[in-house]
């Protein structure tokens, strides 16, 4: 009952079912990872368009077009499998470093439950972060084990290549591998010069031209102007970015009743925060000698790389994924160092009941959003008169406000009408088209809709809070 997979193999049918009951809102509707039913290997799929090439995602999309009934569960086993052969890795390179049995214990459990995971696991297009990061982690675990110069790096560069295959910044971890047998070399039991590290980092440069160069030799279509949603960014937002990446991994606080006004009760998030945060003061105090160990700096470093893509551009919960597992084994080597094991034990256990209430929190309201946009979804089946094909949508927006994935406002839910054709066995619509009206110019509908119409569209819905409504022909107007 000490390894940690006992617990997690025993919670795992629970767990996936939970995760299974999920259902997709905002983002997941429009996806490469939603059902498609055109060429498995369309050339604007499967090679580089503009800010993406991810073909293993274009490929997955492909085989939920086989049946389209997969989805989306489907996408939660997957994720939830990568994410369990994530835990796997984490405690193997643990184990590596030489952990004590708890600290094994206290690192893999660190890494499948902390908060950190639950915008990545919890989540339906997310496959691409997960086995990003699984392919980096295996890179990293081939290099520390393997032997040969031509084959460790080979294998590395291979894994490094599939894991930006999968998403983007997992070329991120082509500097890792090195740096982090460099820096723990001690813990390793295999010293390593800065001429090693150096010649390393030749092999991490290789990889990174070498998937320009594909990149640029088999685009589609050339990388979108600068001026994308990925690049513009203030102040306030990259401090908020940092907040989060930081915050979610160390500050165990129910964030659904910090950050979402609606469900914002500052009794639940102080209780959390009072029950989660001795566990992390006594690694800070207690097991501060590993502030005077290159090595935890060097897992610093390896964790601040692992994000640092998402930092620089566009950073959400789902992102705080990315460094996970550099933050589990900072967790377990500051572990290694407290020498009172029943009060690591007592906090640690506390740190445990908080962590299950704040993930349990987010899969509720992740659930609810999901029936939401379902709900929505078949309102605007149940309310149309036959097939249409082009289909305009007004969304009055009340100024609703939201948290990531988790709190999603209902037109986002809804994914302006994206999800409809799910619910149609894709028959209808084929065309969906929006607009936003804030609440204040809801008398404009009636001429909105008879733009609408008049440019040709089937039908209009009214999309106000959670509700739907279908708004004919005869009720448009085309004065004001």
């Amino acid at each position: 009952m000490k390894n940690p997979f006992t617990y997690i193999l025993l919670s795992l049918p629970f767990s996936l079912l939970l995760v299974c009951m999920l259902l997709p809102t905002f983002d997941d509707w429009t996806y490469m990872t939603t059902p498609y039913f055109g060429d498995w290997f369309s050339a604007e799929r499967v090679l580089p368009n503009q800010n993406y090439w991810r073909p293993f995602d274009a490929l997955f999309g492909s085989v939920l077009g086989l049946n389209y009934h997969l989805f989306p569960v489907l996408n939660h086993v997957v994720i939830v499998i990568g994410h369990l052969f994530s835990a796997i890795l984490v405690y193997l390179i643990a184990r590596r470093l030489a952990f004590s049995r708890l600290s094994l214990f206290i690192t893999t459990l660190f890494f499948y439950l902390s908060p950190s995971m639950l915008g990545a696991v919890l989540g339906i297009d997310s496959i691409n972060q997960i086995y990003s990061h699984l392919w980096g982690l295996l890179a990293l675990y081939l290099y520390l084990t393997t032997d040969g110069k031509w084959y460790r790096h080979g294998l590395m560069a291979l894994c490094v290549l599939i894991a930006t295959w999968c998403k983007e910044n997992g070329l991120a971890w082509s500097v890792i591998p090195p740096l982090f047998a460099y820096g723990l070399s001690e813990r390793l039991g295999k010293q390593m010069s800065r001429r090693q590290l150096l010649h390393g980092w030749m092999w991490s440069m290789a990889i990174v031209v070498v998937y320009m160069t594909l990149r640029v030799a088999f685009r589609y279509a050339d990388i979108a102007d600068a001026d994308n949603e990925y690049l513009q960014s203030t102040l306030a937002e990259k401090m908020k970015d940092v907040l989060t990446f930081v915050g979610m991994p160390w500050i165990p606080v129910d964030y659904v009743s910090v950050v979402h006004a609606p469900n914002r009760n500052m009794w639940i998030a102080a209780a959390t925060l009072m029950l989660g945060l001795p566990f992390i003061g006594v690694l800070l105090v207690r097991g501060r000698k590993v502030f005077s160990r290159f090595s935890f700096w060097t897992l610093l470093g390896c964790w601040v790389i692992c994000a640092s893509p998402h930092l620089l551009t566009l950073f959400s919960s789902m992102h705080a994924y990315a460094g996970l597992s550099m933050a589990a084994l900072m967790a377990g080597m500051a572990a290694d160092e407290v020498r009172s094991r029943k009060l690591l034990k007592l906090t640690f256990v506390a740190w445990l009941l908080v962590v299950l209430f704040i993930d349990y929190h987010h899969w509720v309201k992740s659930y609810h959003s999901g029936l939401t946009g379902r709900k929505m979804s078949l309102q605007a089946v149940q309310s149309t008169p036959g097939a249409k094909q082009r289909v305009y949508i007004l969304i009055i927006d009340h100024g609703e406000t939201k948290y990531s994935s988790f709190c999603v406002i209902p037109s986002d839910a809804f994914a302006w009408g994206y999800s409809v054709p799910h619910y149609t066995g894709y028959q209808w619509p084929e065309e969906v088209s929006d607009t936003v009206i804030s609440s204040h110019e809801k008398a404009l509908c009636p001429v909105k809709a008879a733009e609408a119409y008049a440019r040709g569209y089937d039908w209009v819905w009214i999309v106000e809070g959670d509700s739907v409504i279908s708004y004919p022909p005869q009720k448009a107007s085309p004065q004001h």
